[in-house]
């Protein structure tokens, strides 16, 4: 079993960018719906809707995104990933529901556009890995879609492998061993 990721071995030493996270509040509603709208944005930009029924479509999606998570995973951690005091992500964690072994489930893992590609990604997800491994869980996992292989990378690169595709995804897994 691993117990490290040549990643995680590598930010030990690295200067990765500092995060703080905290709960998501009531008044974090306007961002988060603007940063799952920022991300989608561009997946419905070849139906060349106009941009009021795109507006109405995306707030759609939100919504159903919010529900289904809040449905499939009630007890789920909602943070927000902020710099220097400012909101710039969210991280959703829960147990993963399918897994026999106790396993950490990456529901959610979203950054502002503007902070993609600064380390803050590699930062917050090596920082769960440890977390999750001195908490006990024996695992993560985590979906991501096909749409967005830059993602796929980092957690190529995290020690992430694949463990199985759907018409919109990769579902992911990490076996966490002692730190």
């Amino acid at each position: 079993m691993p117990t490290r990721s040549a990643v995680e071995d590598a930010a030990a030493g690295a200067d990765l960018p500092a995060f703080a996270l905290r709960p998501v509040e009531p008044g974090d509603a306007d961002f988060l719906r603007a940063l799952f709208i920022a991300d989608r944005r561009a997946l419905f930009a070849a139906a060349a809707l106009p941009e009021p029924m795109l507006a109405m479509v995306l707030d759609q999606q939100y919504r159903a995104h919010e529900a289904g998570c809040a449905g499939e995973y009630p007890d789920a951690d909602r943070r927000m990933i902020l710099v220097d005091g400012v909101a710039v992500g969210r991280l959703v964690t829960a147990r993963d529901p399918r897994a026999e072994a106790p396993t950490l489930r990456i529901v959610d893992i979203a950054l502002d556009p503007a902070m993609r590609g600064s380390g803050i990604g590699t930062a917050v997800l090596t920082q769960t890995i440890r977390s999750a491994r001195a908490a006990g869980w024996t695992a993560l996992s985590l979906m991501v879609a096909h749409t967005n292989p830059h993602a796929a990378r980092l957690y190529r690169r995290l020690g992430f492998r694949p463990l199985g595709e759907d018409g919109v995804g990769t579902t992911m897994g990490l076996a966490l061993g002692p730190g």
